[in-house]
């Protein structure tokens, strides 16, 4: 029992405390390690669930990087409820402070340009930032198909209104 525990403060990179020389002002071993691994644990289930979820429910993947007050890198899973309107769900790692980013929105045709050659889409939706503290926003952004003439890439601008409005500006890539 006491190995499982060891493997587990291992992975969440934490220090390994043996259970006979932590003095009765310590707090139990579960409480520390739970505090030190909230954030893991919830980064790691979501991604998990979406990447799960996306199985059963026929979620297009692919991969999104770019610039967003920080550099980001980040997968998005997106789902065809018509030929013109979306659904997308997605999480980023970020090198700001908000270290991770979890957003949920939907994706409208616009306009396609060049006789329907470059489709372009109205994305929209609500999006959480995990870091020093959690906080919720709208986003607001322009996705571009086709980007380069490369059917599975896209370019993705727009503006994240967590505290204030931040502009991104990522280039993703459909599996």
């Amino acid at each position: 029992r006491w190995g499982h525990w060891v493997l587990l403060r291992i992975v969440m990179n934490q220090r390994v405390l043996d259970p006979n020389t932590y003095s009765k002002s310590q707090p139990p071993i579960f409480n520390s390690l739970w505090d030190g691994c909230e954030k893991n644990m919830l980064i790691v289930s979501v991604l998990g669930l979406m990447l799960i979820g996306s199985l059963g429910m026929a979620y297009t993947p692919s991969v999104i990087g770019g610039a967003r007050d920080g550099v980001a890198l980040g997968i998005v899973l997106e789902n065809g409820l018509s030929a013109r309107a979306a659904i997308r769900l997605g999480l980023e790692a970020n090198t700001s402070d908000s270290r991770g980013i979890i957003f949920l929105g939907g994706k409208w045709l616009v306009t396609d340009m060049d006789n329907g050659n470059y489709p372009m889409y109205l994305s929209a939706g609500l999006m959480g930032s995990l870091g020093t503290t959690s906080e919720i926003g709208p986003f607001v952004s322009l996705i571009f198909e086709r980007f380069l003439d490369i059917p599975p890439l896209y370019l993705e601008v727009g503006v994240d209104a967590i505290k204030s409005g931040r502009l991104q500006f990522q280039v993703g890539y459909k599996f």
